[in-house]
């Protein structure tokens, strides 16, 4: 199997990424021009988006995919028994370049030099695996066995270059730029995985089902004495319907399965960097040495990497429900989820005294508890006429259970024992200020009150030193628990009809209780002499209109640490939405009709993704494409695609 990929022209760089293409459009006012008749462009400081669209920079991207595998499978004289042997090898290799040109914006500013950066790779990915199975039945008795073991490597190679200043804008090989700008570098990266396993099944009647797992993996991604885990699993089922009472019971003529299933297990995650344990030294630390003095060659271990960390371990338990009513018209899935990950890999905060940074550690744990339900019924009406409806629902509360040292919260990190991963942590707020007495008669806020202004912020004071409000608005005492990042719902509904040869389906799915907050250009107006929105303009506080509920403050010109823009709840936004994931709507021509022109099936369809999205965001901006992290992250649009095709069938 290969797969490949295609040149695309597409902003390079900062701050011409796609994060900083829309952020910089939202900044530059309309003031500016775009691309002008001479063909120069209009620009702000020393930024044009539409310059940076209309050069000559593009990101290259060429990937092949070579997968290969084989099976040899022995059935042995003895009635049961299989010996099996398995063997899979995966080449990725890649090909990138980066290139961001002179970008030409009038005959006075050209922004350079041209850069290129040139990035190839490949990597081999083998397995091995032996396993042995055994299947027996004794009267109503069934028992599988399997026992085996695997071997996992993986092997990474790659190089990169770079140089800048080239002729022109249309001579991008790396043997084009001035040499004395070369930059180049190499990795390897290598792990290897040996795994012992072995399970087994036992069915009585297919009415009781039970299954024991148990794996015994070693990584080379830890040290010796630390490198090998045993994780267990087991899990259970008892088919209800099949039971003689059941049958025998009126209810059985409309249930036609019910299954009660249980399950407990505990996975590995060894995917935590190559060689984490290991300490590095860097070079280029040089010292005078010697008589005469004289500057030698140095290097000194700036991180202290902890040699005993181990797999991070995640234990699950499941209790589940399966049904089908209705001779399977209607069926449907409950489950019941408690997931606890522990030994989680996180830094240690250590005194500055030792001199120099420390490493992560096994100190965290986050749990995950939950419950899913799927559901489908299909329907019928009349002949023709058939549809399906499948909803699907999760909730799920996450929190942090440990952190490093017994903390119970590391701020600086948005991590709090007890709380979601991923919280806001700010002050809450009680509108704006309408006027100066409302000023004078607050308690002290962020800046003194010869700062404020009617229509500012204002900052509830909310605790203080003895726990008590201390008529002071402070980080330390004044800041709480905005909200989460982390959903604590997923739903979603898929539908489809069909009548005669005409089918329609559609995908929605959603996400809710959490928030997000928004910053920079996309949220504040004139903000390091960015332009204003419209919503701002339309919906911010006015003397004329002085409301204290304002969607936005007092128009005024904001940079980074105003008072009016620390994290509050004034910026939080729910983040939840219904978006129309896929709509297609298609239809099959009759065969009588298809059969005279030698196709077996003809159709036809069109078809739409990201159709609409309900939400109460901010105006413009999706919340579920959010573009870095931190108190001001930055979004972009979704993309709508429309399609129209043919299936032909010979």
């Amino acid at each position: 199997m290969g797969n490949f990929s295609n040149k695309y022209n597409a902003p390079n760089g900062e701050p011409q990424s796609i994060d900083g293409m829309i952020g910089y459009a939202v900044r530059q006012g309309p003031i500016y021009a775009g691309q002008k008749s001479d063909g120069s462009f209009g620009y702000q400081d020393n930024y044009s988006p539409e310059a940076w669209l209309a050069s000559e920079s593009f990101v290259q991207n060429v990937s092949r995919n070579i997968s290969a595998s084989g099976q040899l499978t022995w059935n042995t004289p003895v009635d049961g028994l299989s010996f099996i042997g398995k063997v899979g090898m995966n080449y990725w290799t890649k090909y990138d370049k980066a290139y961001r040109a002179d970008t030409y914006f009038d005959d006075s500013k050209t922004v350079g030099p041209a850069t290129l950066n040139v990035w190839t790779a490949n990597n081999t990915y083998t397995t091995f695996e032996a396993l042995a199975t055994y299947e027996k039945q004794i009267k109503n008795h069934t028992f599988k066995l399997l026992a085996g073991t695997s071997v996992e490597q993986s092997n990474n190679k790659g190089l990169e270059g770079y140089r800048n200043t080239f002729p022109n804008n249309y001579l991008y090989e790396l043997g084009s730029g001035d040499k004395s700008t070369a930059t180049n570098d190499s990795s390897l990266e290598e792990y290897a995985l040996l795994s012992f396993f072995g399970r087994i099944n036992y069915a009585w009647k297919d009415r009781y089902l039970l299954e024991v797992n148990l794996r015994y993996d070693g990584s080379s991604r830890f040290a010796d004495g630390h490198r090998w885990g045993l994780f267990p699993s087991v899990s259970a089922g008892w088919r209800i319907s099949e039971e003689d009472f059941w049958k025998n019971a009126a209810v059985s003529a409309v249930v036609d399965n019910l299954k009660l299933r249980a399950s407990y297990g505990v996975l590995g995650n060894q995917n935590i960097g190559v060689y984490p344990y290991q300490q590095i030294y860097e070079l280029g630390h040089d010292y005078p040495f010697g008589n005469p003095v004289t500057l030698q060659s140095g290097a000194y271990m700036k991180t202290y990497n902890n040699p005993e960390i181990t797999w991070e371990k995640t234990a699950i338990t499941d209790i589940g429900l399966d049904f089908s009513l209705l001779n399977g018209r209607f069926s449907g899935t409950l489950d019941y989820f408690y997931k606890y990950t522990s030994d989680i890999l996180a830094p240690v905060e250590v005194s500055s005294i030792m001199g120099r940074e420390v490493g992560q550690s096994n100190v965290g744990a986050v749990s995950n508890e939950g419950i899913e339900i799927n559901l489908t019924y299909n329907g019928q009406i009349g002949r023709d006429f058939r549809f399906s409806i499948s909803p699907n629902f999760t909730w799920v509360k996450n929190a942090v259970e440990k952190l490093a040292n017994g903390a119970t919260e590391e701020i600086n990190n948005n991590r709090i024992v007890g709380q979601p991963i991923g919280i806001i942590y700010g002050y809450e707020t009680d509108g704006l200020f309408v006027d100066q007495a409302e000023i004078d008669a607050a308690p002290e806020q962020l800046v003194s009150k010869s700062g404020l202004k009617p229509g500012y912020v204002k900052y509830k004071d909310i605790s203080g030193p003895d726990g008590v409000p201390d008529g002071k608005v402070d980080a330390q005492y004044d800041r709480t628990v905005l909200g989460s990042t982390t959903p604590k719902f997923y739903y979603g509904l898929n539908l489809s009809a069909s009548y005669k040869g005409f089918d329609f389906s559609a995908l929605l799915q959603g996400l809710g209780g959490h928030k997000r907050l928004i910053g920079s250009y996309m949220a504040y107006a004139f903000y390091n002499g960015g332009q204003i929105q419209r919503w701002q303009a339309e919906s911010c506080w006015k003397e004329e209109n002085p409301d204290k509920w304002a969607e936005y403050p007092r128009l005024e010109t904001l940079n980074m640490n105003d008072t009016n823009l620390q994290t509050s709840d004034y910026w939080v936004r729910n983040a939840s939405f219904l978006r129309v994931k896929n709509i297609q709507i298609g239809y099959t021509f009759p065969k009588a009709w298809t059969k005279k022109i030698g196709l077996e099936n003809v159709r036809v369809y069109v078809s739409g993704q990201n159709l609409f999205s309900f939400n109460s965001f901010y105006k413009g901006w999706d919340p579920e494409n959010e573009i870095g992290t931190g108190d001001s992250p930055s979004y972009y649009p979704v993309n709508s695609i429309y399609s129209f095709g043919f299936n032909f069938k010979f």
